[in-house]
């Protein structure tokens, strides 16, 4: 058994190793280590400011990195852009204030430095698949669900 997850460990380095040389980002423990502090520097950042509309230089001016690289590593670390992940993180918090009943569309909208409800939705809608008040009544629903009110 120890012998098979070996193996295994081996066929997933290997495969690592060639996508690594394919993408020309073989590196060592150091930068992967400083890649990683960044990653998680630049998210602390963007969870600590989801009520500004942050830019990439902002975020990049703040971890002390440039564009691409910003790019590289939030690809790596979450398969999106760093505006993506920006974006991601803020529908998330809206999702919470919205099922935490935190207010109605629009002042959550605002809460998150959403210039308009309109822009709002379409992201959210955009991220989620459904609009903010579609999410609402499905948490509505399932809530009501579990309870047995239905």
């Amino acid at each position: 058994l120890i012998k098979n997850y070996f193996e295994a460990f081996l066929l997933e380095l290997i495969i690592q190793n060639s996508q690594n040389e394919k993408d020309g980002t073989l590196l060592n423990t150091t930068q992967v280590e400083d890649r990683r502090f960044r990653f998680e520097m630049a998210n602390s950042f963007m969870q600590h400011n989801l009520a500004e509309n942050l830019s990439l230089s902002d975020i990049c001016n703040h971890c002390s990195m440039s564009n691409s690289l910003a790019q590289q590593i939030f690809k790596h670390e979450t398969g999106n852009s760093v505006m993506q992940w920006y974006t991601r993180l803020r529908i998330e918090k809206a999702k919470q204030l919205i099922r935490e009943g935190k207010g109605n569309m629009t002042t959550i909208a605002y809460q998150l430095g959403y210039s308009s409800i309109h822009h709002f939705s379409k992201q959210f809608s955009k991220v989620d698949g459904m609009s903010p008040t579609e999410y609402a009544k499905s948490i509505t629903s399932l809530l009501n669900k579990d309870l047995g009110l239905l």
